[in-house]
């Protein structure tokens, strides 16, 4: 399905919809949906501010691996600017972090510390300095201030696999202790992302 809106060509994949159907099927409670509308809401943070600083956005795609903006031409953001860009996904998570804990200590309902710890994890995770994660973007403007290209992807690779392996580690050790695969699968899906960069 495509739509034309007043700023971008929107892209919705029938994976988007398989994957939806899939979670909502195997999900026993309301975490993956509040996962998916926080993720969402993350990525609405990307776009607002890439519209904010007057980027030309050619597409936006909503399909099995999330969303993706695809921009027109070259990026032409200054590196504070394109700080601010990788930023404001983490900034909406811990925005609605701290919205739902207050909301938590004041009416005492399970539900708001559930959306309030689902969007704390979804802004701690995007923060990590790994290839394709915003925290590994924010890394990569930071070291291509500083040092030529090819020096800058020496070291995020470094820094990636140096976040990747424990967590790999430690998904291991859980999954080993109690079946628990859910952080082996970010560490798969980390070290895919970093692969495929």
């Amino acid at each position: 399905m495509k739509k034309q809106t007043k700023y971008f060509l929107l892209e919705i994949s029938p994976l988007f919809f398989a994957c939806i159907a899939l979670l909502m099927t195997f999900s026993v409670d309301s975490t993956v949906l509040i996962a998916l509308l926080s993720s969402a809401l993350h990525e609405c943070g990307h776009l607002a501010v890439l519209l904010y600083f007057g980027s030309e956005i050619k597409s936006v795609t909503l399909s099995f691996y999330g969303m993706k903006i695809v921009r027109q031409g070259e990026m032409t953001l200054s590196f504070k600017k394109e700080t601010a860009v990788c930023l404001a996904g983490v900034a909406v998570n811990l925005t609605l972090f701290f919205i739902f804990l207050i909301l938590n200590i004041l009416f005492k309902k399970p539900f708001f510390i559930k959306i309030s710890a689902v969007n704390l994890i979804l802004g701690a995770f995007n923060s990590l300095p790994v290839f394709s994660f915003d925290g590994g973007r924010v890394l990569e403007c930071v070291l291509k201030n500083r040092y030529d290209l090819e020096k800058s992807e020496r070291i995020l690779k470094k820094v990636s696999v140096l976040t990747i392996l424990p967590i790999t580690a430690f998904g291991i050790f859980l999954f080993i202790k109690n079946g628990n695969f859910t952080l082996l699968l970010c560490a798969v899906y980390m070290l895919v992302s970093s692969i495929l960069k």
